[in-house]
């Protein structure tokens, strides 16, 4: 299990070192799909339902949500995976090479 600080990412250059956490990339996931219409986080603490890891040098995150009643789920689930793709890249300069998103059920 990670610890709050484990980093996902350092680097070391002249300049000295840039470490960036797991927790700054679920983050920045959890805010590019908080306000997607039809999308519920399955939990609703800010931390859970989301989970970024490495696993021989690919970045993965893991999303836990629920689609609201009358949404595509797969449509929805597909769009999730382009936003956060899009916007750890733009954000952290970390190339996400794969996001499971788990629908966990309906939202009414």
């Amino acid at each position: 299990m990670k610890m709050a600080h484990d980093y996902f990412r350092g680097e070391s250059s002249e300049l000295g070192s840039v470490h960036i956490a797991y927790s700054v990339i679920e983050h920045i996931a959890r805010i590019g799909i908080d306000d997607m219409e039809g999308v519920v986080i399955a939990d609703g603490s800010f931390k859970k339902g989301f989970n970024a890891s490495e696993d021989k040098g690919l970045t993965k995150v893991n999303v836990d949500v629920k689609v609201k009643y009358g949404f595509n789920a797969d449509r929805i689930a597909r769009q999730i995976q382009d936003v956060i793709i899009k916007d750890v890249r733009q954000m952290a300069d970390v190339i996400v090479e794969n996001v499971d998103v788990n629908v966990l059920g309906s939202h009414f």
